[in-house]
């Protein structure tokens, strides 16, 4: 049982994380961070014939990608938020397709560079601002 004392502290602990809440691009850009680099263990799994890490990595890149989907609302940015939601079903088609496909098909830079390409686009949105 924790004691008033503690959680004294726990609510100091939650809100000195509020204090440091990040913006929407900080979120966006360490969700886009994170997928790129569960699609890049994923590749290097590959690469060392190890299938179950494979596996594992890609399926951490479909739950990002699931999030991503479905908890935007695409429709309230135009047709730029349409572009992106078509980004994000390709993105997700070709993670588990790539998982599919026998280790000589495997063409990792179909997935890695877009990923790669949209990390640098908000690095780019983010230090313009």
């Amino acid at each position: 049982m924790m004691s008033n004392a503690a959680y004294s502290r726990a609510i100091a602990s939650y809100r000195a994380t509020s204090q440091l809440a990040l913006s929407p691009v900080e979120i966006a850009l360490a969700l886009h961070q994170k997928l790129y680099a569960a699609v890049a263990s994923a590749r290097t799994a590959d690469e060392q014939n190890r299938l179950d890490a494979m596996v594992f990595h890609l399926g951490v890149a479909s739950q990002i990608l699931s999030a991503l989907k479905l908890h935007m609302d695409f429709a309230a940015a135009g047709p730029d938020g349409l572009n992106l939601q078509r980004f994000y079903s390709r993105t997700h088609r070709a993670v588990r397709r790539i998982g599919m496909l026998p280790k000589r098909n495997r063409d990792w830079s179909n997935v890695t560079d877009p990923i790669q390409n949209m990390v640098r686009s908000i690095i780019n949105i983010s230090s313009s601002q």
